[in-house]
């Protein structure tokens, strides 16, 4: 099917992709995607370096200047500062720092449980601004920024329903 997306990626305005953070990085299947989209890129000059973050890497075949790239992902941990710092290196180089808008979500496991649908609603609210903020100006606001980066619940009761849900650490810690 790449051939035919690759078609599209290439005529696109703007590319959203969406995915769940498995151990710090995009799932597989994800992964494969991403690897293929080589195929966009010319050849490795081995001594490139891009001037706005001094790191080598391929230039786009295509002038995607003005394409938009938006990249969705939620992770189970109770906040997303420091989780998402190797998919950020990554996604720097291959779209160049800050040449995406990311939208990473913290607590991810609270989307399932309908006890938590005022909460996850209000995200998603606020997600939703964030898309509607883009599409019309290509920019997002500080405010809605720190509203898509905001934890869902606090903390420890995100801690509570996962070690519920889990098992407690200790539980685990006794079986290995």
């Amino acid at each position: 099917d790449y051939c035919d997306i690759r078609d599209r990626l290439i005529e696109a305005d703007m590319v959203i992709a969406s995915f769940p953070l498995y151990f710090f990085g995009m799932p597989s299947g994800m992964k494969a995607f991403t690897d293929r989209t080589v195929s966009l890129m010319k050849p490795y000059s081995g001594s490139s370096v891009r001037s706005d973050v001094g790191k080598s890497y391929h230039k786009f075949k295509y002038d995607f200047s003005k394409k938009q790239f938006v990249i969705i992902s939620t992770c189970g941990y109770a906040d997303s500062s420091d989780v998402y710092t190797s998919l950020r290196a990554e996604l720097d180089l291959i779209f160049g720092f800050k040449n995406y808008f990311p939208i990473f979500c913290p607590q991810g496991e609270l989307f399932g449980f309908e006890q938590l649908k005022k909460h996850t609603d209000r995200y998603l609210a606020s997600v939703q601004d964030a898309g509607y903020e883009f599409a019309t100006s290509g920019e997002v606001s500080e405010k809605t920024k720190n509203k898509t980066e905001r934890s869902i619940i606090p903390q420890n009761a995100f801690e509570m329903i996962c070690n519920a849900r889990w098992g407690s650490a200790e539980k685990v810690s006794n079986e290995q």
